[in-house]
């Protein structure tokens, strides 16, 4: 019946959410079980079925108190307690296997991790790396969820870490922890002992509990009070680890890894310690050796090799005595018998001699040490101090030789100005022996009275190191101040027998290692014939002055005759070498005046004596126009031997100083253009334009030397320049009469060589390149001279090939005639 419908073909198990309760018959205790059924569901009766499932009938609770008997019941519950109590035992015993077992594993976890580790300890080299190893080993060998060392202090060393947290970063410093693990972390460090400490609920990793185990040296012999300096943390996922066996295995690996740490730390301190000493031994200045018992080297520092010039193979590979100098081997052999018996050299000195044959000596301190028959010592090259030394000494002794052997008195005396040291000669010159003076005040019975608070002063200043004034000099004193530390003084001093003598005294003061004026050492000469023959000699020179002053007037009046003399002699001889470069000049003069006569009159006479002799034959056949010819080639001829005449002539009285100069108003246009006009009809080849600008055309001039000037310089344009070229004449005028006349004559000619403008208004020059031109060279001479005289000036302009410009200026009024 479902929902108050009959399903006969439909099991109840079909239709209901679980299987309906039955009992089935034959079940052993069936009445218990279905009382048991009817405690533990609230129903009134209980369907019986068969072994096929089928019903049998209803069971009701009263039924089933009804078939029950009290004694059997009893019994039957007897049996039940006693199987109860089997289940509870078996059920103990399962638990315990499973505890045993899972103490078992974590034992065997926390044993193989131990293991592992103890493998990392032997092959790590490096703490960093062996913390990390650590940690890795602990997660992947003993399973658990995270592993990091930390530090109590960061100088103590950095830590490492290896597990499961995403932001730990750097999160394996001790100062860092929180929460629980701070608190086990504490406790740790202040007891010294491991901690556990379990969470309540997991924590945000998913972490159960936590176990600090401190790190410090387990193995030392004070192990319980040896301070924490970390600690190794493990966390692991369940909550029941950490149990006493597997905090005990993993204490000893902690222990084990203090251990580590330690070892390593030393091991890299000892490195440390190792490549300082072995740097120092590089490094250092001095000989480090190390020597066995039969004298070889075993090691030595470059310091060996470098002082004596053997490479290290040869100073390792012989006895070290082989290089030890020939007079010093027998007392090194012995010192190092010493050190073979056990005793140390605290100092000894010896010389080795280095490969360029030299010798160095050597002050060294050595150790022996039996155990390892080893000799460990240190050398210093003390050449230079023994050298020194050696100077020092010599230096001594040539100081004790001169103080003895010198003639001066050296006197030393104390701060109290006793007398501590007295030489043969200060003996000699004050008559006192050594051991009268030694402990007296040398001031009392060496100097005058009246010098004595003089002297005392001076020596007072000398011991305090105040400076000296020179006031102090008195009538009896000559006295020189360098400094505060050297005084020269000339005083009178008395002898034993009562004799005054005069002394030169040289006073130093005597200072200390420490600076400290300690005494005077003072030098004495006696220098009293000195004096003598000083004011002997002052006598003779005064004599002699008053005869030099007397010979010297002589010679000054002889000497004012002969100066006479000689500037006459002076005047005689200017005179003469003017009169001899003058007849120079003469003579050259002469020779290129023969030399020019005799080429440029010969021309023209020649054309003159040609031309006559064919107009005498040849005349009356001729026509007019070629006697005119010939007449005009003679007046031609006969103009060029005036012209010649004439320029020798005014340079003749040029250069006698007779060259006449007298200037007057002139009309300079007008001038230049009646010159202009008479060139031109004297040359039809070549086209001569003047022109003239400015309003002042005015000037006082001597119109003939204008004319020499002028005509000289327009005939060279004409001479030197291209048949049918231009040839200009400018004439510019100023606005007013103080100012300068300027004439300018350009021509288009072959120009003139820059190497021959220098000497261009030198008489009878000639250009190098119109040496094929007729000329004198004399026009430019005249030219210049003329200008002179007017006081003005001439430049030119000239380019080789393309043509000349002669530029003269002279000035408008002519205040006196120009010598």
């Amino acid at each position: 019946m479902v929902a108050g419908e009959l399903h006969p073909d439909v099991t109840a198990g079909e239709v209901m959410e679980r299987a309906p309760l039955t009992l089935k018959l034959g079940e052993r205790a069936t009445l218990l079980t279905a009382l048991d059924l009817f405690q533990q569901y609230p129903i009134q009766s209980l369907p019986v079925v068969d072994e096929q499932g089928n019903l049998q009938g209803m069971l009701s609770l009263s039924h089933v108190f009804q078939q029950i008997d009290p004694r059997s019941l009893y019994q039957h519950l007897e049996q039940l307690q006693q199987l109860v109590t089997e289940q509870q035992r078996h059920h103990q015993l399962e638990q315990l296997v499973r505890k045993r077992t899972t103490q078992l594993h974590q034992a065997n976890r926390a044993l193989k991790t131990l293991s592992e580790c103890n493998q990392v300890l032997v092959r790590a080299t490096a703490e960093s790396e062996l913390l990390h190893d650590i940690c890795q080993v602990i997660l992947e060998t003993g399973g658990y969820r995270l592993a990091w060392i930390g530090f109590a202090t960061p100088e103590t060393g950095a830590g490492a870490f290896a597990g499961e947290m995403e932001d730990l970063g750097d999160y394996f410093s001790i100062n860092d922890a929180t929460g629980e693990e701070a608190d086990a972390i504490a406790i740790a460090l202040r007891t010294g002992k491991p901690c556990v400490i379990r969470y309540d609920t997991p924590s945000t990793y998913g972490y159960g509990a936590v176990l600090s185990l401190p790190l410090k040296d387990y193995y030392a012999s004070n192990a319980p009070a040896a301070p924490c300096f970390g600690t190794l943390n493990i966390y692991a996922t369940p909550l029941d680890v950490f149990d006493s066996a597997e905090v005990q295995l993993l204490s000893k690996l902690a222990a084990d890894l203090a251990y580590g740490i330690k070892a390593l730390r030393t091991r890299t301190e000892r490195e440390t310690a190792q490549q300082e000493l072995d740097r120092f031994f590089e490094l250092s200045l001095d000989w480090l050796f190390v020597s066995d018992f039969n004298g070889y080297f075993q090691r030595i520092n470059p310091a060996v090799s470098k002082t004596l010039g053997y490479r290290t193979e040869q100073l390792l590979e012989v006895p070290w005595l082989e290089f030890v100098h020939k007079s010093d081997r027998a007392n090194t052999q012995a010192e190092l018998q010493k050190l073979c018996q056990g005793q140390a050299t605290v100092y000894f000195e010896n010389r080795f001699c280095a490969a360029d044959g030299s010798y160095r000596w050597m002050a060294w301190t050595a150790v022996p040490v039996m155990a390892q028959r080893a000799i460990y010592g240190v050398a210093r090259d003390v050449t230079e101090r023994k050298w020194a030394q050696d100077a020092l000494l010599k230096s001594q002794q040539k100081l004790t030789l001169h103080v003895q052997q010198t003639p001066l008195a050296v006197i030393e005396w104390n701060l109290q100005g006793e007398v501590t040291e007295w030489n043969p000669a200060a003996e000699e010159i004050f008559g006192y022996s050594k051991a009268e003076v030694l402990g007296r005040c040398a001031v009392n019975f060496l100097v005058p009275k009246e010098l004595r608070p003089t002297l005392r002063h001076l020596l007072s200043c000398l011991l305090s190191g105040k400076t000296i004034e020179e006031a102090i000099a008195l009538e009896h004193f000559e006295l020189e101040v360098a400094d505060s530390t050297k005084i020269k003084v000339a005083h009178e001093n008395l002898t034993k027998d009562g004799r005054l003598i005069i002394c030169e005294w040289y006073n130093t003061p005597l200072v200390d290692r420490k600076g400290q004026i300690i005494g005077v050492a003072s030098l004495a000469l006696d220098i009293t014939e000195r004096k003598q023959a000083e004011q002997a000699l002052q006598l003779a020179n005064e004599a002699l002055e008053l005869r030099v002053v007397e010979r010297t007037a002589e010679l000054m009046q002889t000497l004012e005759q002969l100066q006479a003399e000689i500037h006459e002699r002076q005047r005689l001889e200017v005179e003469l070498r003017t009169s001899l470069s003058k007849e120079k000049e003469l003579n050259e003069l002469k020779s290129r005046f023969v030399s020019m006569v005799s080429h440029d009159f010969r021309t023209p006479l020649t054309t003159i004596q040609s031309s006559a002799e064919l107009l005498e034959h040849y005349g009356p056949q001729w026509s007019e126009e070629k006697k005119r010819i010939h007449l005009h080639r003679m007046q031609t001829s006969v103009h060029r031997m005036t012209q010649l005449l004439e320029d020798i002539l005014t340079i003749g009285r040029a250069e006698a100083g007779k060259l006449e100069f007298q200037p007057k108003p002139l009309d300079l246009r007008q001038f230049a253009v009646q010159l202009v006009e008479e060139m031109q009809l004297l040359s039809s080849a070549h086209t001569l334009v003047f022109r003239s600008s400015g309003q002042y055309d005015r000037a006082i001039a001597d119109e003939k030397l204008l004319h020499h000037i002028f005509s000289n310089l327009l005939s060279n344009a004409i001479k030197y320049s291209v048949v049918g070229s231009l040839i200009e004449f400018e004439l510019i005028c100023p606005d007013s009469p103080q100012g300068e006349v300027v004439f300018c004559v350009r021509d288009r000619g072959i120009g003139i060589p820059p190497e021959d403008i220098p000497m261009l208004f030198t008489a009878f020059h000639r250009c190098s390149n119109a040496n094929h031109i007729a000329g004198t060279g004399l026009g430019l001479t005249i030219v210049k001279k003329c200008v002179d005289l007017h006081g003005g000036a001439i430049s030119l302009e000239s380019q080789l090939g393309i043509g000349t410009v002669f530029t003269v200026t002279l000035p408008l009024e002519q205040r006196e005639p120009l010598d």
